[in-house]
């Protein structure tokens, strides 16, 4: 099959919540020639608890989906909140396509309990970004917000404009979610056996920042 994936878009007057196991996802399979389509939510608030969002793109050169997400309430206030594993990623390990950029945008986000943002470069030239802007962030409990890099090839940046940040990693409950467990707080990686792979920069824009057993 020849030709781009479409898009996903949520358009919701309230709030949107998934939970157990629930996925959206766009996927170019091997076998296509395009790039994957955009997830694209616009709510008043967003909860992901124990379920994901997730683009990619198995085709070299091709690039995976987007992942936009904006919330906005203007009398009570927005939030995104992800816990319990729940997962927005774009590309993984086994995808060789370019991943797509990841941007978060509310009053308040919170994520807990192995969450994970993250984008997966795969022997690409160039990376999938995660951008976050909201008035507070706060992190928690073995989630993490990350880029990194397989292979050869640049890794996506990280970039956060945030007035109050509070990373907390006590006393987090690791169950096996995340390959690498060491990988808490937000960062940029080369994975371990990359040949040629370039880090990522991170960038955080804040006015109060607060680390408690965080990396």
């Amino acid at each position: 099959a020849v030709g781009d994936g479409g898009d996903v878009i949520i358009r919701a007057e309230g709030d949107v919540s998934l939970s157990e196991r629930a996925l959206v996802e766009t996927l170019v399979t091997e076998s296509a020639v395009g790039d994957g389509g955009d997830i694209i939510i616009r709510s008043e608030n967003l909860e992901l608890i124990d379920a994901g969002l997730f683009t990619g793109s198995a085709p070299e050169g091709s690039t995976a989906g987007d992942i936009d997400i904006e919330v906005s309430n203007r009398i009570f206030g927005s939030a995104i909140e992800l816990e319990d594993e729940a997962l927005i990623l774009s590309n993984d390990p086994g995808l060789a396509g370019r991943p797509g950029t990841l941007r978060l945008s509310a009053r308040e986000i919170q994520i807990e309990n192995e969450v994970a943002i993250e984008t997966v470069t795969v022997d690409s030239p160039e990376g999938g970004d995660i951008i976050i802007q909201a008035d507070s962030l706060i992190v928690r409990s073995a989630a993490n917000i990350i880029t990194a890099v397989h292979g050869s090839g640049q890794d996506g940046d990280v970039r956060i404009q945030v007035p109050d940040i509070v990373l907390d990693d006590r006393n987090p409950e690791i169950s096996g979610l995340f390959e690498f467990p060491f990988q808490r707080g937000i960062a940029t990686e080369v994975a371990p056996l990359s040949v040629d792979g370039i880090g990522g920069d991170i960038t955080i824009e804040t006015q109060n920042m607060t680390l408690t057993g965080a990396l």
